[in-house]
């Protein structure tokens, strides 16, 4: 693999998994990043659809931040989706 491109993605397995938005359950994915961290900004990120960001992260949704959304700042990550 060349320098210049990106690595796999190697997300966190723990017991940190999922998150409520809403009342309904998403899998969260996180790396580089606490559980309360990731879940306190999904929550946010999710309320304001997608107007409220952690500052210098790149974040894009394909549901509004409603469904599904993922967040990037260097070698940290963190997202959800609704599994499907």
């Amino acid at each position: 693999m060349a320098a210049t491109e990106r690595a796999p993605r190697q997300l966190s397995s723990s017991s940190c998994t999922v998150v409520k938005l809403d009342g309904q359950p998403y899998v969260l994915y996180r790396q580089g990043v606490t559980c309360a961290w990731a879940k306190d900004w999904a929550r946010r990120l999710a309320a304001s659809h997608g107007r409220a960001k952690p500052g210098g992260w790149s974040c894009t949704s394909g549901a509004k931040y409603r469904g599904n959304a993922w967040c990037e700042r260097g070698q940290k990550h963190f997202g959800w989706d609704d599994g499907s």
